[in-house]
């Protein structure tokens, strides 16, 4: 002939009931198997067309495809269609375009379908390692339809929508296959309903039977490298006008970033809660050792906070009505799997405002740093008004909650479960009735030390207090050295504190001052306490044995007064009526 390519017709090739085998040696020898192959492929000639009709099950997952391709070879592009059907048709993918080899190029169109998505995803779930517990879009109808175009060097998506169920997304995606690959994406919407998309929340389920022989699990979960590849960048740009969950819509939800050497940048992302709550986080996410790591910052501003918790889930019916209305709060944060630092944080919830930070290490023996300053606040007005209206003390003894155990051995143990280094400054309060002003704690607690820098208050109820001083090793042979000042300026209100009267009118009883020290061992601690009162002066001084077993005490105490009659007439009005001068009072004792 003349020397050309023969001609070569195929009417049709079948395999019936063909396996597929493919073992991955390098890997461990992991297998994966394509079973119950079926095809019938047809072609008239080497340059086409061609046609392939076949199903498959991978995994026990069906899948029929139906494939072809248009004559190649001339100067006109050719025709490709490809049909994917997944699990009985439960999620349908189909590609219809054209492919010109002179570009080389892609022009056509896609479309993803499946009638219920969560039988879908549970399907699809099952075949690739196991499917959720519920599977999202559970009765919701997925449809994805784009334009295609296509290079060796790019792909483009563009008039992308997706709907789901109710809900409609529409965007578009460009792909550059450069050194290193790049995907754009936009995506908008005018509403995104999640009620219906998520699974709903399920029963809790019964406590399952402890394996026989066994308590928990031991030994420590494995820790997976966490890394941002760097060998891809891109962005992502969303927004949607309301997001419907939990019965309400969240409105103008943004979320902007991109992915750069190995850093996910958060340049926006933002949302109006139910109650006019606005939510604004900006910031960093990448890998640090190993780890993820996030620095940013966050931003709320709320119009109606009580609405927002409301929606939420928190029960606000017990906080007073004029409360949980205006709120604020900034932060910067800094947060690994590890440690997380919150700093430069302000805040202002009603009258109420306040700044800080917050330091937390996650570790055998967590620790945090927590430094925080009120101007004021009544907490009473956040509290149930049953609780709020608890006096400071019933003069009753303390029940414990029902089922709690009491604390065995070293109570003081639990002081060594933790360290934390604390800083509180409170302007002005009023909690359970009690008015406090100018309240601090400023405290180190490490290796089961506790020191108390500085712990005072101005005026509580009357009375300003201070106490210092240092407890050690609290989880093994405790130790204290400490020291106190309590001056009680107004008797009356210090009585109303307590729930009581004052027996004795304060006029008389004057300030009232007590001062003291403790120091040593727990079970022999060296105590010198001193108490001004009445014109007159008692103390006690000795050993007490807190912990000893049996507890002990060896006391001597001492009391000073420079008229007696004039203490009696105090302590017991009318007791000495018709007694002559008795003069100074001097008096000990022992316990």
């Amino acid at each position: 002939g003349g020397g050309g390519a023969p001609a070569v017709t195929l009417d049709s090739a079948t395999i019936q009931d063909g396996t597929l085998v493919y073992r991955d040696a390098a890997g461990g020898g992991a297998e994966q198997r394509v079973e119950g192959l079926n095809a019938t492929v047809s072609a008239n000639g080497l340059q086409g067309p061609f046609e392939v009709d076949g199903s498959l099950s991978y995994q026990g997952l069906p899948l029929s495809l139906q494939a072809s391709v248009g004559q190649l070879g001339g100067t006109r592009p050719s025709s490709v269609k490809l049909v994917v059907s997944v699990a009985d048709k439960a999620l349908t993918a189909t590609v219809n375009g054209s492919v010109d080899a002179a570009g080389p190029a892609f022009n056509g169109d896609a479309k993803i379908e499946a009638p219920d998505l969560g039988k879908a995803v549970e399907r699809l779930g099952g075949a690739l390692g196991g499917a959720p517990a519920q599977a999202i879009g559970a009765g919701q109808k997925l449809a994805l339809a784009t334009a295609i175009k296509g290079s060796p060097t790019a792909v483009e998506l563009s008039d992308l929508s997706v709907d789901l169920g109710e809900s409609r997304l529409q965007g578009q995606v460009a792909v550059a296959l450069g050194d290193v690959p790049t995907v754009d994406a936009k995506l908008t919407g005018n509403r995104l309903d999640l009620d219906a998309l998520l699974p709903q929340p399920a029963e809790p389920a019964a406590a399952a039977a402890p394996a026989a022989g066994g308590g928990a699990a031991s030994g420590t979960p494995e820790t997976v490298a966490f890394e941002i590849p760097k060998g891809i960048a891109g962005s992502v740009d969303v927004a949607v006008d309301a997001v419907q969950y939990k019965g309400a819509s969240i409105r103008r939800v943004r979320l902007s970033g991109d992915l750069v050497d190995g850093a996910a940048n958060l340049r926006l992302a933002t949302a109006q809660l139910p109650g006019g709550t606005e939510v604004t986080v900006t910031g960093t996410a990448l890998s640090d050792g190993g780890q993820p790591k996030f620095v940013g910052r966050v931003e709320a501003v709320s119009d109606n906070l009580r609405a927002t918790l409301d929606w939420a889930g928190v029960d606000t019916a017990g906080v007073e009505a004029d409360r949980l209305r205006k709120a604020s709060i900034k932060a910067a944060v800094d947060a690994t799997p590890s440690k997380v630092e919150v700093t430069d944080w302000t805040m202002e919830l009603d009258a109420t405002k306040a700044k800080g930070g917050l330091t937390l290490v996650v570790r055998d023996r967590p620790a945090f740093g927590l430094s925080l300053e009120v101007d004021r606040i009544n907490v009473d007005a956040y509290l149930p008004a049953e609780a709020a209206a608890q006096p400071a003390a019933s003069g009753g003894t303390a029940q414990p909650a029902q089922g709690a155990a009491p604390a065995a051995g070293n109570p003081l143990s639990v002081l060594n479960a933790v360290d934390a280094n604390v800083n509180i400054k409170v302007g002005e309060a009023t909690a359970l009735g009690v008015p406090v002003r100018d309240a601090r704690i400023d405290a180190l607690l490490q290796n089961g030390t506790l020191t108390l820098r500085d712990v005072g208050v101005a005026d509580l109820g009357g009375a300003k207090a201070t106490v210092a001083g240092v407890l050690r090793d609290a989880a093994g042979k405790p130790s204290v050295d400490m020291k106190f000042d309590v001056t009680v300026v107004n008797v009356d209100r210090f009585a109303k504190l307590l729930s009581t009267e004052s027996p004795i009118p304060a006029k008389q009883l004057g300030q009232v001052s007590l001062k003291g020290t403790a120091a040593g061992d727990m079970q022999d601690v060296k105590v010198d306490v001193k108490l001004a009162a009445a014109g007159g002066n008692f103390g006690v001084k000795g050993t007490a044995k807190p912990l000893a077993s049996p507890p002990g005490l060896d006391l001597a105490l001492s009391m000073s007064h420079p008229d007696a009659n004039k203490l009696a007439a105090i302590l017991a009005p009318g007791s000495l009526d018709g007694v002559g001068p008795l003069g100074p009072l001097d008096g000990r004792g022992t316990i």
